[in-house]
């Protein structure tokens, strides 16, 4: 930063009284370029001012003796005034330097409160220069946003129009569906009873065969029964014990392969009966579980519709 001179600054105090400018230290540096510290600025103002305080101080001049003594005494009481005239003037002099002084200080207080508004105010346009920025690109983030909204809007009307078409669809492909399960599942009602009415056919059959089969052996262990007590009178008209052992072991022997083949006939028959069972259970089975489906799928129906 360079110096500036007295000389300076009285040309740049002159410059702003013709403009009709404030004296302050700021406009004087201002005027001066910007140069100049703030203290010899503030010292050759003061000195400013002091020169031109003394230079509004008349010249006194002290006038020749009287010859006489009235003008002797107009004199002398014109000196002593003169002398308080002096003396007011340098006690104003003196009230007037301080007030400068006081004015000087207020004067500095008053630049560096400028100063500080002035930082204020360039933190203020900072600030407003970042949010003029920040208002910029939120609105270039709007304007983006906007167009992706518009994307997506139409994105999504595709959506709609497939998801409606997929409904249809679905609908139709439902209706279907209703018709072939509807059909099948009177199929299989029809085949579930036939085949019903054939187990319960088969198993009627199995107890009529069951009860002729027990009917025969009843009817053959009665005939046993008779021959045997003929073989008892038989053996008791023989003589030798032996004989009718004899006759009495076969003839056992005769009763006990016909109990086992009723018995294999038994077995056979209860074998054919728990087969036709088993083949029912299976069935019964099935129709369960195509009714279990048929009863999920009218849920389903149910629920979308």
């Amino acid at each position: 930063m360079s110096s500036v001179t007295y000389v300076e600054v009285e040309t740049a105090i002159n410059e702003l009284l013709k403009i009709k400018k404030a004296l302050t230290l700021a406009n004087i540096r201002q005027q001066l370029g910007d140069r100049g510290s703030m203290t010899t600025l503030s010292k050759y103002l003061q000195q400013w001012k002091n020169s031109k305080f003394l230079d509004r101080i008349p010249t006194q001049t002290i006038a020749e003796p009287a010859p006489d003594q009235i003008m002797s005494a107009v004199q002398t009481v014109w000196h002593q005034m003169i002398g308080h005239g002096q003396e007011q003037l340098a006690k104003l002099q003196e009230e007037f330097s301080t007030q400068e002084a006081q004015w000087v200080v207020q004067e500095n207080e008053l630049q560096i409160h400028i100063q500080e508004l002035t930082e204020a105010l360039q933190k203020e346009r900072d600030a407003h220069t970042f949010l003029k920025e920040e208002s910029h690109h939120l609105e270039k983030n709007y304007q983006k946003l906007q167009q992706d909204n518009a994307r997506l809007d139409e994105a999504l009307k595709k959506e709609q129009h497939y998801l409606k078409e997929c409904q249809q669809q679905f609908q139709e492909m439902k209706v279907v569906l209703e018709q072939n399960y509807t059909i099948r599942f009177q199929e299989l009602l029809k085949i579930v009873d036939e085949t019903k009415k054939v187990a319960r056919s088969e198993v009627d059959n199995l107890k009529v065969l069951l009860e002729q089969q027990r009917h025969e052996h009843l009817v053959a262990l009665d005939r046993l029964t008779v021959e045997h007590r003929q073989l008892l009178i038989l053996h008791q008209q023989q003589k030798t014990q032996e004989e009718l052992t004899q006759a009495w072991g076969a003839m056992t022997q005769e009763l006990k392969g016909q109990m086992n083949f009723l018995t294999e006939n038994q077995n056979q028959v209860l074998q054919s009966a728990q087969h036709v069972y088993q083949n029912f259970i299976e069935q019964q089975q099935r129709f369960l579980k195509m009714q279990h489906h048929i009863n999920f799928y009218q849920k389903q129906r149910i629920r979308f519709s």
